[in-house]
């Protein structure tokens, strides 16, 4: 008799991505790791939603290879953020603009966007457990990022108010074949895990 079947490895506490990450603004790589947006709450989502429809054809009795094409992706991050100030606030309100003056930094909008209101990329770091002591990171990437969620803040006595951001990546429009998102692994987590 063999060994009872599980999924479990020597190299699979080596391939977790833990904690919550951190959300960076136009991230290159981890020597220029673009700007924190926020400190957050609550964890991190990242999202690739997709409509795939099956091309269905006369005699075929059920799924088959081969007859299935993409028809939208959808790339989203949603941040929970605990810390602000009006940087991140002009993140999460498109088109909205600041004047200031000796009290106070205001935000205001019209109801204009602009191709400078996107964000080149916006991307969640998760340490890689198989990266070493240190750890590396894997990084899960939108690109051409807007705000197009609401903005709610929700006040409580004695807690700390959490807005949750909704980004969402854009095609570009000279390449609207390419999709709006970007995945890192890192190698050496492979190499740690035996790979």
């Amino acid at each position: 008799m063999g060994t009872r079947p599980i999924g479990f490895s020597e190299a699979t506490y080596r391939k977790f991505l833990i904690d919550a990450g951190d959300i960076r603004v136009d991230y290159v790589n981890d020597a220029d790791p673009g700007t924190l947006l926020c400190a957050t709450r609550g964890g991190n989502v990242f999202t690739i939603e997709q409509e795939i429809r099956q091309m269905p054809v006369d005699g075929a009795h059920g799924h088959v290879k081969g007859d299935k094409r993409i028809i939208s992706v959808t790339a989203k991050l949603k941040c929970n953020c605990v810390e602000h100030s009006p940087e991140m606030w002009l993140k999460a309100l498109p088109g909205a603009v600041t004047t200031e003056d000796t009290e106070y930094i205001e935000l205001s909008r019209n109801t204009d966007i602009s191709s400078a209101d996107y964000i080149g990329n916006l991307a969640i770091r998760g340490i890689v457990t198989g990266s070493g002591i240190d750890g590396e990171y894997a990084v899960l990437m939108i690109k051409n990022a807007l705000c197009i969620g609401n903005f709610e803040a929700s006040m409580v006595d004695k807690e700390e108010a959490v807005i949750t951001l909704e980004f969402t990546g854009h095609y570009d429009p000279a390449n609207l074949d390419a999709e709006p998102w970007l995945m890192r692994y890192p190698s050496s987590a492979l190499t740690t895990a035996g790979e």
